[in-house]
C-alpha cells in the first residue's frame, strides 16, 4: 500500500480542545481580508476547493450540495406557489442556485453583507456562482436594501448565517428569526 501524500500546508478546524478535521492543502486559491472577515479558498486533496470565513469551513466542493439542497427544497416543496424568495447571506451562490431550479420562481433577492464572498465564489466556484447571472436573481448589500414597504414581501426568508442574527427591519416589516428556512410572519 502506498503511503499517503504529504502536504506542506494543512488546514485544521478544531471543534473541541483536541478534536477537529484536518485537510491537506495543495494551494491557496483566494486569500482576502474584507471589512468583515478573512475569506479564503483552499484547494484541498480530498474535498476539492474549500471556502473558509474567519477560519471556519463554510463549504467544500465535494459536499456543498448537502447543505444547499436541504436548506432550499423542503421549504419550497411545502409552499403552494412560491414566487419570490429572500436569501440573507448565501454569498457563495449555492442556495440561490437551488432556489432558481424552480421555474415558478419569479425573483430571488439575495442580501449579502460581504461582496468579497461573492467575488471568491465567482472566482473559485463557477458551478455555484452561475446562479448570480440568472435574470431572476437580484443581489444587494444591506445598506442598499430598500424599505419593505416599497417591495412585495417574499414568502420565504432564508438565513445562511452561522452567526446569530440581529434582525433590524424597517417599520412595518416582520420576519422569523432562525438559521435555515423560515416562513415570513
Amino acid at each position: 500500500m502506498a503511503s499517503p501524500k504529504q502536504h506542506q500546508l494543512q488546514y485544521t478546524e478544531f471543534w473541541q480542545a483536541r478534536t477537529g478535521l484536518t485537510f491537506g492543502v495543495e494551494r491557496i486559491l483566494f486569500n482576502r481580508q474584507s471589512a468583515y472577515q478573512h475569506v479564503q479558498v483552499l484547494q484541498t486533496d480530498a474535498f476539492g476547493r474549500m471556502l473558509t470565513l474567519d477560519g471556519l469551513v463554510m463549504l467544500t466542493e465535494r459536499d456543498e450540495f448537502v447543505y444547499h439542497e436541504m436548506i432550499s427544497h423542503p421549504a419550497l416543496c411545502l409552499l403552494p406557489r412560491p414566487r419570490r424568495v429572500l436569501i440573507v447571506g448565501g454569498g457563495d451562490g449555492g442556495t440561490l442556485r437551488e432556489v432558481l431550479r424552480y421555474s415558478e420562481i419569479e425573483q430571488v433577492d439575495l442580501v449579502e453583507i460581504d461582496e468579497v464572498v461573492i467575488e471568491a465564489a465567482r472566482t473559485c466556484f463557477p458551478e455555484l456562482s452561475i446562479a448570480f447571472d440568472d435574470p431572476r436573481a437580484v443581489c444587494t448589500w444591506p445598506m442598499a436594501w430598500p424599505s419593505c414597504g416599497k417591495r412585495p414581501r417574499p414568502p420565504t426568508i432564508w438565513s445562511s448565517s452561522i452567526r446569530p442574527i440581529r434582525w433590524t427591519l424597517p417599520r412595518g416589516c416582520s420576519a422569523s428569526r432562525s438559521t435555515g428556512t423560515a416562513p415570513a410572519s
